[in-house]
């Protein structure tokens, strides 16, 4: 069922905080939605290639990390 598969497919908007702003993802937007305390990674395939990201906690602030492939410019 389509509402079954939510989570999935917004994952990296939501949780990861990755949102294509430009047709062809030449453009990104970084800003992750992620409770106090709770680390995550991931990946989000692209057409230039895949874009890394990682957040992580530490003494409670927020270390956040994104890796772009070339072609690709970030806000």
């Amino acid at each position: 069922h389509a509402w079954s598969a939510h989570p999935l497919k917004f994952f990296s908007s939501i949780l990861l905080g990755v949102r294509r702003l430009s047709p062809g993802w030449d453009e990104v937007a970084f800003a992750p939605v992620v409770p106090v305390g709770v680390d995550i990674s991931g990946v989000v395939p692209t057409p230039h290639g895949n874009i890394a990201v990682s957040v992580t906690w530490n003494g409670g602030k927020m270390e956040k990390s994104i890796s772009l492939p070339p072609g690709i410019k970030c806000r």
